[in-house]
Parts: structure tokens; sequence; C-alpha cells
């Protein structure tokens, strides 16, 4: 969508966003505020989250997905 993105730094997201998103520990008050109001006020960090994000869509695919499942299926067949 080209959107920045802004993240909970908890469980998987910082290995699925990487550097593509602005993180905030959900447990701290106010900080998911402290990073919304980041982006609306920084263009440059903005710009940077969208390039950054849409880079790191590319390791994501339908395709990719489905054709890994293949593989380990029919490797797991093979045994």
């Amino acid at each position: 969508c080209a959107c920045p993105v802004i993240s909970s730094n908890m469980a998987s997201m910082p290995e699925v966003l990487g550097n593509s998103a602005l993180y905030f520990d959900p447990l701290k008050p106010g900080e998911m505020a402290v990073a919304l109001e980041k982006v609306a006020r920084d263009s440059d960090l903005r710009n940077q989250l969208v390039v950054s994000g849409l880079d790191n869509i590319k390791r994501f695919s339908w395709t990719k997905s489905a054709e890994e499942l293949h593989n380990l299926i029919n490797r797991l067949s093979e045994k």
C-alpha cells in the first residue's frame, strides 16, 4: 500500500518487518503515540519506511510459499 509502518517490537514482528518499520514497545504506555507522531511529523522518515517496506515485501509471495511447501512435502515423502 506504500504506507509507512509502525509496529510492536514483540513476537515475530521485527523478524518479518526488518528495518521497514518504526517499532514501539506495547508494554510502555505512550510509545505507540510517540511513534505515530514521529511518522506524522518527519517526511524523510515516512519516505524511508515506505521505500524499505516496498523492498521488504519482495521477500514474500504466495508463489514462493507454495513452492517451498511443495518442496518440503516432496522431501518428506521421499523418506
